[in-house]
């Protein structure tokens, strides 16, 4: 027979009818164990078999949490929770309904976890009571970090060589590398004159990683292995793996001659062409026509070739005047495309086309030697694919003609003949810059190996750091590809960001519209910021209340209904997919 509840009337009112707790003799409502809250928190305590003191270990070296197996995770994420419960004893007897962090300070080297759990006790009475669980992080070198210090751990290396005199494109190289995090798998990097050595402890990580040199940069591959054991009786041996990866000798902004056959074949461009782009295809621009081509990378090994100048022999240059030259050409099918889907979900249309032709319009230019600059009248009239971008009174880098030997074979030495050599080729332009840069980059983590021939001083260092900082800072696309940094002080404090921006007051809408359109300088919306997890001024002091307060024990006595609603919620927020986890690594 079921029970019914008496309810007396007070006034108009309806008043539950109240019990004597059996314990205290306070008057409460009725429930199944017909005791008060605080006697049933002195006398049960479902928390008693869960043990709240744990430890758990996490690799110093790499940030890994052991599982096991050891998983890269981030503090205070949803797999990280997982990890604890799992190491939590006792967890079993109860239901397991919330499960929250406890704000912790980053260097205590504690975890804190606040779980509500329910159990049913006596009389079919399900209680719901909050407990803070600790975890203690030890340290202890996982297998990777392990096999990364022990002599002879690798298995593979992959060896990156460019024959040149200069290392920007292992900077451009690096960006890459680090944007990817395609070094992930590394043991060690070591750093050379020409190159850098990648070790890994397994083989398919070293071919994984030369597939991404192959997107990135043109490459040829040569392979060999070394015998370190065999075992005849099982027919099985042990091997060291090594990759040769050489890079295309040709880098951005560099001046070349394209073999005859080669240029013929490229729409019969003109042979003298300067390098706009490199990737596993190379870009290449006629400074005279404006006229572009792409050269893969199998192409490329078959008529391979060298660059006549680089950006180490270029001067700078003062622009005197600029007059546009006139040019009826139709933008091409493939520039529309290749302006829309650079141009995607900035608002810009087919009629941003022109403007976008424009950055690569031919102009005539008078420009003088910056150093010639008011010491001699030498003036040097030239035409420029730079049309769009120069202005009078604008600084640009160059090659210089007049006195260059060419070292090329006699039959490009015959087709170049037969064309008029300028005497001044521009490249790109150069933009002001007041102080420190306002942004910066990031640096891979790696070791100097023994120098094996040549010297590559510390001058040489900054020469071409800064060379190439400022083909960063002059083209939004090449920039594009890397991930750029908003710099701060040694406070941690944001440096403040200078751009040279143009009034609007000074020109017409449209003009103020093509010029910021135009404009290749470094934008505040291009920086990144990054996070810093040690940074307490971020955290509010209400949330820091608000995490506190978590400490707080929770003691209730649920229904069936309302215990059963609250699982039910629970397991459907910790059955959702959290990602495929990582396999245990092998040594």
């Amino acid at each position: 027979m079921a029970s019914t509840v008496q309810m007396s009337i007070v006034g108009s009112q309806l008043t539950a009818a109240t019990i004597l707790c059996c314990m205290c003799g306070l008057p409460i409502q009725q429930n199944p164990t017909n005791m008060c809250v605080q006697c049933l928190h002195e006398n049960v305590d479902i928390t008693d078999d869960i043990n709240k003191k744990n430890t758990i270990h996490s690799c110093r070296s790499c940030n890994r949490f052991l599982g096991p197996p050891w998983q890269q995770v981030e503090l205070e994420s949803k797999e990280l929770m997982i990890m604890c419960l799992r190491k939590i004893a006792g967890l079993s007897r109860v239901k397991v309904v919330d499960a929250v962090w406890v704000w912790t300070e980053p260097h205590s080297m504690r975890l804190k976890i606040k779980l509500t759990v329910q159990r049913e006790i006596m009389n079919g009475a399900v209680v719901q009571q909050a407990s803070v669980v600790e975890f203690v992080i030890r340290n202890q070198q996982c297998k990777h970090c392990e096999a990364s210090y022990a002599t002879g751990a690798w298995k593979a290396i992959v060896q990156v060589r460019q024959r040149v005199s200069h290392k920007r494109t292992f900077y451009y190289l690096e960006q890459l590398i680090l944007k990817h995090e395609a070094h992930a798998d590394c043991i060690k990097i070591v750093t050379f004159r020409d190159g850098m050595d990648f070790y890994f402890k397994d083989r398919q990580q070293g071919v994984k990683f030369i597939a991404f040199l192959g997107d990135v940069v043109p490459i040829k591959t040569k392979y060999s292995r070394k015998l370190i054991s065999a075992d005849t009786t099982n027919n099985t041996a042990d091997f060291k793996h090594s990759h040769l990866v050489e890079i295309a000798p040709i880098c951005k902004d560099d001046l070349v001659v394209l073999p005859r056959e080669l240029a013929s074949k490229q729409s019969n461009i003109s042979p003298l062409v300067l390098v706009k782009k490199v990737s596993n295809h190379i870009c290449m621009v006629d400074p005279l026509s404006a006229e572009r081509t792409d050269i893969n990378s199998d192409k490329y090994w078959r008529h391979s070739f060298s660059p006549l100048m680089s950006s180490r022999q270029m001067i700078r240059y003062i622009v005197l005047s600029v007059e546009a030259i006139l040019v009826e050409q139709k933008p091409s099918a493939r520039m529309k495309r290749l302006v829309l889907k650079s141009n995607k979900g900035k608002g810009r249309t087919e009629e941003h086309v022109e403007k976008t032709r424009a950055v690569a319009a031919l102009a005539e230019c008078v420009v003088v030697r910056e150093r010639d600059f008011g010491v001699n009248d030498v003036q040097f009239t030239c035409i420029t694919h730079l049309g769009g971008l120069l202005q009078t009174g604008d600084t640009v880098l160059g090659y210089d003609l007049t006195n260059t030997n060419f070292n090329i074979d006699e039959e490009d030495e015959s087709s170049m003949s037969k064309m008029s050599i300028p005497d001044v080729i521009l490249v790109r332009k150069c933009y002001e810059r007041k102080g420190e840069r306002s942004w910066r980059l990031k640096k891979l983590e790696t070791e100097k190996g023994e120098e094996r021939e040549g010297k590559y001083s510390k001058d040489d260092y900054d020469a071409d750091m800064e060379d190439f900082m400022q083909q960063v800072e002059a083209d939004r696309e090449f920039r594009q590809q890397m991930n750029i940094y908003r710099r701060t002080d040694h406070k941690g404090n944001k440096v403040s960001f200078a751009a040279k921006k143009t009034s609007a007051a000074d020109m017409d809408t449209e003009d103020a519209e093509e010029r910021d359109y135009d404009a290749e300088e470094i934008r505040l919306e291009e920086l990144l910021e990054e996070m810093d997890l040690n940074d307490e001024d971020e955290v509010h002091e209400d949330e820091k209340q608000q995490k506190n307060a978590r400490h707080m024990e929770e003691f209730r006595i649920l229904s069936q209904e309302e215990a059963a609603a609250v699982t039910a919620v629970f397991d459907l927020a910790t059955n959702a997919p959290t990602g495929a986890e990582e396999e245990e690594d092998d040594v």
